[in-house]
């Protein structure tokens, strides 16, 4: 069984956590999920999930994977478990057997409850990020490192919009702007994303970087390129005020309505915590800094000259060391979730706290560490949400 008999209403959300490693040479199988209401915006309840889905006794536990809901059409013996046949798909990563993961699979498995394979990747990746694009029917993987060591600028996409077998081989899209791993990758809408922070190699420590860019998301980012032209789908945006890898990260939109709502949405990109080897403590950063997006109706958008200081009107108990954590967004872009993670700097602790972070303005955001705990440590998880309208469904 998977999650049943979950007493769910219109406004509320499920949050689901999947993947991701316990100590430093286990990973874990077992998901866990939360019912977030919208309208409270306290998390309500716990339930649990299957495992993740194994070829081999040995392959039924990742970390470093990444992953997003896309629609999937149905077929073989899948089952849905959402309307629209949404699926939670995760892909790459490693094994505690110290195996690469080549394959993406379907979370939410068959009428056996066996998970399923859906694309097999061209290129060994952990540190990856991923986001759903055109209508969340193709999965966007960028990135990571790939064979253990150094970034890799390439990324690569699956359409699993006509179905899938266990067999398809995803597809080389178009380069990054740099190798790049443990990065930010996030949609501002449905067609424009921002790629912030991350590392590009992993043999000195991680050493962060602050740079950001915006990339259209159109058909050209499925086409391999050159180097030189994959630069020219990418767009400068000013860079963090810190350098960050393994960041928490997502983008949220101001609550409270602006003058010129009718014209556009004012979106918030989130950069907290993580990890950086020339300042370790991350001592002169903020904890959270803040960049400001007007998105209007138009599809144009105009980014703010720098980042702010998200931390000034509020306490942030998030610590400013927090590393690995899993981050996921409300489908309405309302609240960011940030769960578990490591704390490196000053001792090693691990962290089964769960975050929430909202803005009714860029000057008035809060950060909440929530009642409820971690079932399970994680580190470098994955996290999604599964909006109210794909509601679950009772299967036995």
């Amino acid at each position: 069984m998977y999650i049943t008999n979950l007493d769910m209403s219109s406004d509320e959300s499920i949050l689901m956590l999947t993947t991701g490693w316990i100590d430093h040479s286990f990973a874990i199988g077992d998901s866990e999920t939360f019912i977030v209401s919208s309208t409270s915006t306290k998390i309500k309840g716990l339930t649990r999930c299957q495992p993740l889905p194994y070829q081999t006794q040995s392959m039924h536990a990742l970390g470093d994977a990444t992953g997003a809901l896309l629609k999937v059409k149905q077929n073989h013996s899948a089952v849905s478990l959402y309307n629209n046949s949404v699926l939670p798909i995760v892909c790459g990563g490693w094994t505690s057997e110290v195996i690469e993961n080549m394959n993406c699979y379907n979370v939410a498995g068959d009428s056996s409850n066996v998970q399923q394979r859906v694309g097999i990747m061209r290129q060994r990746r952990e540190g990856a990020a991923s986001i759903a694009v055109f209508n969340a029917t193709t999965l966007w993987m960028t990135g990571g490192l790939s064979g253990g060591v150094f970034g890799t600028d390439t990324t690569e996409w699956i359409d699993l919009s006509e179905g899938y077998d266990n067999e398809k081989k995803l597809s080389y899209g178009t380069l990054l702007p740099m190798a790049v791993a443990y990065h930010c990758l996030a949609l501002i809408n449905d067609e424009i994303a921002i790629l912030y922070g991350g590392i590009e190699e992993f043999t000195t420590g991680h050493f962060g970087f602050s740079s950001a860019w915006t990339v259209n998301i159109t058909e050209k980012i499925k086409l391999p390129s050159l180097k030189n032209e994959g630069d020219q789908l990418w767009t400068n945006a000013p860079p963090m005020s810190a350098r960050r890898a393994e960041h928490s990260c997502g983008v949220i939109r101001e609550q409270r309505n602006v003058n010129d709502s009718s014209k556009f949405t004012r979106k918030i990109v989130v950069a907290a915590g993580g990890v950086d080897a020339y300042n370790p403590s991350l001592s002169s950063a903020p904890k959270t800094e803040l960049l400001q997006i007007d998105d209007y109706h138009d599809g144009s958008i105009i980014i703010s000259d720098s980042w702010v200081d998200g931390c000034q009107a509020s306490e942030c108990p998030l610590p400013s060391t927090l590393q690995g954590a899993s981050s996921a967004v409300t489908d309405d872009q309302t609240m960011l979730f940030v769960t578990g993670g490591y704390l490196f700097y000053p001792t090693d602790d691990r962290s089964y706290a769960i975050y929430s972070f909202e803005c009714i303005t860029i000057d008035l955001c809060r950060w909440r560490e929530e009642a409820l705990e971690l079932t399970f440590f994680r580190f470098r998880g994955v996290a999604m949400i599964i909006p109210p309208e794909k509601q679950i469904s009772t299967r036995k």
